[in-house]
C-alpha cells in the first residue's frame, strides 16, 4: 500500500504536556511546517496541550484542545483516531493516510518506567501510550511517531505491532529542523 500525496489524506496530532515557552514554540513550528510547507489541511491538524489554558499561537487552527489529565488526552486522541478512520472510505485501492503523532514537553523515569507528563498531576507511561496508539485505529495509515520529550528513549519500542515501523529517515525529510532530537531517539 502506498501513502497518498493528497492533502486530505494527511493528519497530525501534536501534543505538549508542558506549557513552557520552548515546548509551545516546538508545537508552533511543527504546526506551521505541516500546514504551510507540507499542505496538511488545518482541519486535520489537532493541537493538544496539557493544562488548564491554551498558550500557543496557532493561526487558523481548527482543532485545539486543553486536556486536564490522562482521561482527557485519551478522549481527544480517540476522537482524532476516529477522524482518521473516517477518511478510509476516500482512499483508493492500495492507498494509505499519512499520520504524524508528535509529542514534546517533559518526561519522567521512575523505577525504570518512562512517562510522558501531561501536567503536574497526570502522566501516561509506555504501556498506556501503546494502548492509546492502537493498531486497529490506524489500519489504513502510515504512522510516523515523533517523541521529543525528556526520557523519550523509553518509548522506542511502542511501534512493535503497528502497521508501519517508525520511519526515522522519512521524518528527517519531513521535519528537518528536528534532526538532533530524532537521531537521539533513533539511536536512543
Amino acid at each position: 500500500m502506498a501513502v497518498t500525496n493528497r492533502p486530505s489524506d494527511k493528519f497530525a496530532f501534536l501534543f505538549s504536556g508542558s506549557t513552557s515557552d520552548q515546548y509551545i514554540r516546538d508545537l508552533e513550528k511543527v504546526y506551521d511546517t505541516l500546514k504551510n510547507y507540507y499542505n496538511y489541511p488545518k482541519e486535520n491538524i489537532w493541537v493538544v496541550e496539557g493544562g488548564a489554558a491554551l498558550t500557543g499561537s496557532f493561526p487558523d487552527v481548527v482543532n485545539e484542545f486543553s486536556v486536564p489529565d490522562k482521561a482527557g488526552l485519551l478522549t481527544v486522541f480517540s476522537n482524532f483516531a476516529s477522524l482518521v478512520q473516517s477518511n478510509n472510505a476516500a482512499l483508493g485501492a492500495n492507498e494509505k493516510n499519512t499520520v504524524i503523532i508528535y509529542f514534546t514537553g517533559t518526561g519522567d523515569s521512575t523505577a525504570g518506567i518512562q512517562k510522558l507528563i501531561i501536567n503536574s498531576l497526570s502522566s501516561i507511561n509506555t504501556p498506556e501510550f501503546t494502548s492509546m496508539v492502537d493498531v486497529g485505529q490506524f489500519s489504513s495509515s502510515q504512522i510516523n511517531i515523533i517523541m521529543q520529550q525528556d526520557y523519550c528513549e523509553g518509548f522506542v519500542n511502542i511501534t512493535d505491532g503497528l502497521p508501519a515501523a517508525m520511519l526515522i529517515e522519512a521524518l528527517l525529510k519531513q521535519i528537518p529542523w528536528m534532526i538532533p532530537e530524532v537521531l537521539s531517539l533513533k539511536h536512543g
